[in-house]
């Protein structure tokens, strides 16, 4: 893994946070955290990373919010928005990068999640 692998983890429940940030430094990455969408921000503008994996109900700013931010800022980073909403159009809709994806969280196995993450963040570098 290239020094250059950076995940940023935007996402407010400790426990699914922290068995991702656990899983994806043992593949290699070098993974960072917050738990809300202005601390993300935050991280974006100062260390942009490779990747972004963000909840969408966040507290304080949602995640849709803050990714129309990410886009409108210039950032042209990859974006895994994790979800349970129901209806992700919305969601779908303002990820336009060849690598954004909408996960439902509900749907997804912690094995195939950190799967899909790491195969995201090589394609992005």
């Amino acid at each position: 893994m290239t020094e250059q692998s950076h995940i940023l983890i935007i996402e407010d429940e400790d426990l699914l946070a922290g068995v991702l940030q656990d899983k994806l430094t043992q593949a290699g990455f070098h993974v960072s955290r917050a738990k809300d969408a202005e601390d993300g921000l935050s991280v974006v503008r100062e260390n942009t990373p490779t990747l972004i994996v963000t909840d969408i109900l966040l507290p304080g700013m949602d995640g849709i919010e803050m990714i129309t931010l990410i886009r409108n800022e210039g950032f042209s980073v990859p974006i895994i928005a994790l979800t349970n909403l129901e209806d992700t159009r919305e969601v779908a809709a303002i990820l336009n990068g060849p690598n954004d994806r909408v996960l439902k969280k509900t749907y997804q196995t912690l094995e195939n999640l950190v799967t899909t993450i790491s195969n995201a963040a090589r394609h992005a570098i």
